[in-house]
């Protein structure tokens, strides 16, 4: 009798071990899924050069007022919207991102404008590709970036 409701309880803790395990691959799952990408079809989308986020902070007048595609990891938060060459990195180190809060061109593949919903949350740390104007001259909110990308064009997860 003992012998079975020790088999019993053996049995319970697997099972109760075999839904942790579920519910934990099921929320990574979820979590990771694909951002999708964000065209913003009210400007011309041809003629960027895809440079690295280094190359453009060791000679900024170089890429200045010229279209750049960069990939890079993006922050977003209170009073920061930028994007960096690595996932740790100081103000200094990324470039401000000037988005168009009112362009109501910016929607994503479902039709969804990309400012709503709290949308931009979900791309946080994620790897992103941005297409965009470079402005070398604008140090972004207190000065305190490597310049700015504005007039974008495209915004989406890494593909």
């Amino acid at each position: 009798m003992i012998q079975k409701k020790e088999n019993l309880n053996q049995i319970k803790k697997i099972e109760m071990k075999k839904t942790c395990l579920l519910l934990l691959v099921l929320t990574l799952f979820i979590n990771c899924r694909q951002v999708e990408k964000v065209v913003n079809n009210s400007l011309d989308d041809s003629n960027y050069k895809k440079v690295t986020i280094n190359k453009v902070m060791q000679n900024p007048n170089l890429y200045n007022n010229k279209k750049i595609e960069i990939e890079g990891f993006f922050y977003f938060g209170f009073e920061d919207v930028s994007i960096s060459e690595t996932i740790k990195s100081s103000q200094k180190e990324r470039i401000w991102i000037k988005f168009n809060y009112f362009n109501k061109g910016f929607k994503d593949n479902k039709g969804n404008f990309l400012f709503e919903n709290d949308k931009m949350k979900s791309y946080l740390g994620k790897k992103i590709k941005i297409k965009g104007v470079y402005d070398s001259k604008n140090n972004g909110h207190l000065g305190l970036y490597k310049g700015t990308i504005k007039d974008i064009t495209y915004y989406g997860a890494k593909e």
